[in-house]
């Protein structure tokens, strides 16, 4: 009996030591299947294939299927009818959205098929192919850069106060980005409701707007010339055109792409042409009666312009970058031309090296077959002038009385030599910005009140 007793005590100790142990890895058994996330089951598949479209003939066109539902679907675009003696296209990027280029007018029919487990379901849609029709240009002269999307609107939390300026200025157009990675910040999500409310506040003013479609977004980098993320921004800059179509006509692909800050790298202008080729594609197939223009170029898209910060050399403006954009084939994928020539605004008592730069800009064109197209600056004030050696961001402040008079004599004299010509800017960059000390830009200061180019620019603009 003792050693029953004894035996049983000891099962008793060790069933008393590992009955916590068994609820222990009970736990982390429980726990563990708590957090074991099942693989993704199909459903039915439901093709989509878009609603029917008219494009123009020899620019790509998408053929869009993210309506579809079905999870795990395969997706397969097909050709079911052409043009009669039309070669089939090729459809690349084959998935929820694919590409091709219609290469003669007429009636082209696409089915799309989306099969997984469950079954197969198909739809078509029609694209009509029609000739190219180049978009009336009728904007006006004065315009107006401002940043309404960022700290001279919404997160500024004054647009009502700056758009009411801009309206007793008289300006006719506003420029301001449409920026990709607010618009679309996740992947095919887009989001319109901050810019909605900006374009109803200034369609209530009198104001029309120049839309930059720019920059680059967190999850994809167009810059690179891989097909792939170009046409991930050509998809942003379809929804975004089509969304506001009848609403805003002009748009601006990138900004300063010959400009190593705003490319981002040293700037490329093949990688530039194949974003702009399709992004043109995009805008025209969102609404083709809107005018696209090409990133506004630093200085007249001829001149170079090297920047010394330190001993570090940054690109400004990179030599002959027009030039190559039409050796790249831009030609037809661009308006109206756009540059920004604040390097040759080198006195603020002449406009001789201005005109020059923009007759040197005209010539080019014209020798790419493009004399008819219209020349915009669609940035420019007193950032640059007088030059100085080393650093051409002057130190050197200007009076309130200097600058107006600058700007008087811009809009006089380059009236007839541009068609279109935008103030940059607004406002002074609130907190001041590092390169211009002071800040003598805008017409505003950065507190809102009026400084005397304002009352210049409104004397011409309102006479």
């Amino acid at each position: 009996m003792g050693a029953r007793i004894a035996t049983k005590g000891v099962f008793a100790t060790a069933k008393m030591k590992t009955f916590p142990l068994l609820l222990f890895f009970l736990a982390i058994f429980l726990v563990g299947c708590g957090t074991v996330s099942e693989s993704p089951q199909p459903t039915t598949p439901v093709a989509n294939a878009g609603a029917d479209q008219v494009v123009f003939v020899n620019y790509q066109c998408q053929l869009d299927g993210s309506a579809s539902t079905g999870n795990l679907a395969a997706y397969s675009w097909n050709i079911k009818q052409l043009p009669a003696g039309v070669v089939a296209p090729a459809i690349t990027l084959s998935g929820k959205k694919a590409y091709f280029n219609p290469t003669a007018t007429g009636t082209y029919e696409f089915s799309l098929e989306l099969s997984n487990s469950l079954g197969v379901s198909t739809d078509e849609v029609r694209i009509t192919v029609v000739p190219f029709s180049a978009p009336s240009i009728e904007a006006g002269f004065f315009g107006m850069c401002a940043h309404l999307n960022s700290h001279d609107g919404v997160a500024g939390g004054d647009i009502d106060a700056m758009i009411a300026k801009m309206q007793d200025l008289g300006v006719e157009y506003v420029r301001f980005d449409f920026d990709w990675k607010e618009i679309e910040a996740a992947d095919d999500i887009f989001t319109f409701s901050v810019y909605d409310n900006i374009l109803t506040k200034l369609e209530a003013a009198g104001i029309k707007v120049l839309g930059i479609l720019d920059y680059l977004n967190t999850w994809s980098n167009p810059t690179d010339g891989n097909a792939t993320e170009i046409n991930r921004f050509a998809d942003f800059a379809l929804n975004t055109v089509r969304h506001f179509k009848g609403r805003i006509k002009y748009w601006q692909v990138w900004n300063e792409p010959n400009n190593e800050i705003f490319w981002g790298k040293a700037p490329n202008a093949v990688n530039y042409t194949l974003l702009l080729k399709a992004a043109y594609s995009a805008a025209k197939q969102g609404d083709p009666a809107a005018a696209v223009l090409i990133g506004g170029l630093v200085g007249n898209g001829i001149d170079e312009f090297i920047y010394m910060s330190g001993s570090t050399p940054i690109t400004f403006a990179a030599k002959n970058y027009l030039s190559d954009v039409y050796a790249a084939g831009g030609k037809d994928y661009f308006d109206v031309a756009a540059i920004h020539p604040y390097i040759s605004a080198t006195d603020i008592s002449l406009t001789a090296s201005l005109e020059a730069a923009i007759s040197a800009t005209k010539a080019l064109m014209a020798g790419n077959g493009d004399a008819s197209k219209e020349v915009w600056i669609t940035e420019l004030g007193p950032l640059f002038f007088p030059p100085v050696a080393i650093d051409p961001i002057s130190s050197k402040g200007y009076t309130e009385s200097e600058v107006a008079g600058w700007l008087s004599l811009i809009y006089g004299n380059l009236k007839g030599k541009v068609d279109s010509l935008f103030w940059y800017e607004l406002r002074d960059y609130p907190g001041g910005l590092s390169i211009l000390n002071p800040n003598w830009e805008g017409l505003v200061q950065s507190g809102g009140s009026p400084k005397a180019a304002y009352n210049a620019y409104k004397d011409l603009a309102k006479p």
